[in-house]
């Protein structure tokens, strides 16, 4: 037990993925009572966000790569500075949903309460679980496991709307399951193995495989991890999942479970089978500006709020995966500057992505919490009745869009200059590729500017266009009870300041804080620091630290196979993407 609670990263990962059970398990055994089950279920995912999010922070900072098993769960890990990064990037982003989730839960109907809590921590500890896992194995279960919660998060809706997207998405997680499979049976049968050792990560990079078997379990692989990341043509559950499930289960989603599967393509790609052939990242460069130009498109002509965002999550895929076909292809061509700013590009905006995507779910589902509606078209008048909520979205839909100085801005800008490398490259194939995508780019920042414009013009500016638009208020002020005295007045303006207060964050603000006008402390503390520019701030310097972050990342990334499969202890020719960078570095 001693070393559960020591500050080493394997007991804050292990801590972090005990709290996700047993807050869950707490919250859906207690949920008769509202607020101590809405509580338990929210902080305890928090308190688990921040182990996880200390965890990531201090394996970034050791920089070493390993393998060890977690105490008490008997979990084989892996820490290396790309496995931190996007433990880093889904920890923030379930801090955010698990604050956001306390006053959720405790505005929903009993059944609902208890299954979304328990589902959303079983989802957060299966995809903790896989962006750390040493072999594929693992990885394939606990990305089995988060399908197959999304799957019941979607049917919380309990409409023919939310069943036909429950089943969409649960075909599209076996579909993709069996992809995975199958491409590490290929690799494991290749390998002559008879156990299945031969299917741990580090096992996989230590072995000799032949181009054909390579290039199978790549497409296959490619397949399964596409579908979790929503790449199209594999994208068909995305919109109807994002739109059926509770707002910060769409957060989830889209900024944690799609993740997993970029990770997968990167790990795939980039380092499991070693240096990657040029038209796999050919291949990877097509699907990702189809991705981006396709997913654009389809936002525009989308209504709904939630489906407009998730299409644009697709389109955020695409740019994310520019940058690691980018990589490939640098790698490839061995141009190590090249495939070093790619991949920054591409993890930077990977990490931004979940900071602006997690804010847009909230505040649109905090839009939905006070309207009922989810329809564009018959909102409006919303900045007047809920501002600061309006300005959270501005600044995120900012930041979306890629307009300077937020950090959509700062990623986009850098897979931009790896686009001009890439066409200065020698061969026809790249020179053409080059300039093409960085058009096709350019096409689809346009594409996210007229997106913001209808999304913020529709919804929050103009005249209410029906009654719950008119009726809306800011931030659950209708469930603070109404006070007369002059007194209570100030202490219920002391309770919007604490709301206005979290609403600076993407997140709601917990339940606990409903009836803070009770407690006069709490409300003069937070009377003072509402003033306080907490988002902007906020928002900076997580643009600042995403930089640090995934340049540390790209740059130091520890794959060692090239070493292995060259007993001279020289860097090959077609070394891997790790040799590169540390040769360019």
């Amino acid at each position: 037990m001693t070393a559960l609670f020591a500050l080493h990263p394997a007991s804050l990962l292990t801590l972090a993925l005990v709290l996700w059970l047993l807050s869950g398990i707490v919250g859906w055994l207690l949920v008769d009572r509202v607020k101590v089950s809405s509580l338990i279920s929210g902080l305890g995912g928090a308190v688990a966000s921040l182990a996880g999010i200390l965890a990531a922070t201090q394996l970034l900072l050791a920089g070493t790569a390993q393998q060890i098993r977690l105490p008490l769960v008997h979990f084989s890990a892996e820490f290396s500075r790309l496995n931190a990064l996007l433990l880093l990037a889904i920890s923030v982003t379930s801090l955010f949903c698990s604050l956001y989730s306390c006053a959720w839960l405790a505005n929903t109907h009993r059944c609902q309460r208890a299954r979304t809590g328990l589902l959303c921590h079983l989802l957060m500890a299966a995809l903790t679980a896989a962006v750390i896992s040493a072999n594929a194995v693992e990885l394939i279960l606990m990305m089995e496991l988060a399908a197959l919660c999304a799957y019941f998060l979607i049917l919380q809706a309990d409409d023919e709307k939310s069943r036909r997207a429950a089943l969409n998405q649960f075909l599209s997680g076996r579909f993709g399951t069996i992809s995975l499979i199958l491409a590490f049976a290929v690799l494991h049968y290749a390998s002559g193995s008879q156990g299945f050792d031969s299917l741990s990560f580090e096992s996989l990079r230590h072995t000799e495989f032949s181009g054909g078997v390579k290039s199978v379990a790549f497409l296959l692989a490619l397949i399964g991890f596409g579908l979790y990341a929503g790449i199209i043509p594999l994208h068909a559950w995305v919109p109807q999942s994002h739109s059926s499930a509770p707002a910060h289960a769409a957060a989830l989603f889209s900024s944690a479970l799609m993740k997993v599967g970029i990770l997968g393509v990167i790990k795939i790609g980039l380092d499991l089978l070693g240096a990657p052939p040029l038209w796999w990242g050919v291949v990877v460069l097509l699907l990702a500006i189809l991705t981006a130009f396709l997913g654009g498109l389809y936002a525009l002509m989308e209504h709904d709020i939630r489906r407009l965002l998730a299409y644009h999550t697709l389109e955020n895929v695409g740019i994310i995966l520019l940058g690691i076909g980018g990589a490939m292809v640098g790698v490839a061509l061995k141009r190590p500057e090249l495939a070093s700013l790619a991949l920054l590009a591409g993890l930077f905006h990977l990490f931004n992505h979940g900071l602006f995507k997690t804010t847009l779910f909230l505040g649109a589902g905090e839009v939905e919490l006070q309207t009922g509606i989810k329809d564009m078209e018959k909102l409006g008048g919303i900045a007047y009745r809920m501002p600061w909520t309006t300005i959270a979205m501005l600044i995120a839909l900012m930041s979306m869009a890629a307009l300077p100085p937020l950090n959509g801005f700062a990623s986009e800008w850098l897979l931009y200059q790896s686009l001009f490398q890439l066409s200065s490259s020698p061969m026809f194939i790249t020179r053409l590729l080059g300039p093409l995508l960085a058009v096709g780019l350019a096409l689809t920042g346009a594409l996210a500017l007229m997106c913001i414009a209808k999304v913020f013009g529709v919804t929050f500016l103009g005249t209410p266009r029906s009654q719950a638009a008119s009726d809306a208020t800011q931030s659950g002020s209708v469930r603070c009870h109404a006070s007369t005295s002059r007194h209570d007045a100030e202490q219920h303006h002391a309770c919007r300041a604490v709301r206005n207060f979290w609403c600076r964050f993407p997140v709601d603000y917990p339940a606990v804080f409903t009836d803070c006008h009770r407690c006069s402390t709490v409300a003069i503390i937070a009377k003072h620091a509402a003033r306080c520019g907490v988002f902007l701030i906020f928002s900076r310097l997580c643009a600042d630290a995403g930089a640090v972050v995934a340049g540390d990342a790209a740059l130091t990334l520890d794959y060692r196979p090239s070493l292995a499969r060259n007993p001279s202890g020289k860097p090959s020719t077609g070394g891997c993407l790790g040799l590169w960078l540390r040769t360019f570095c």
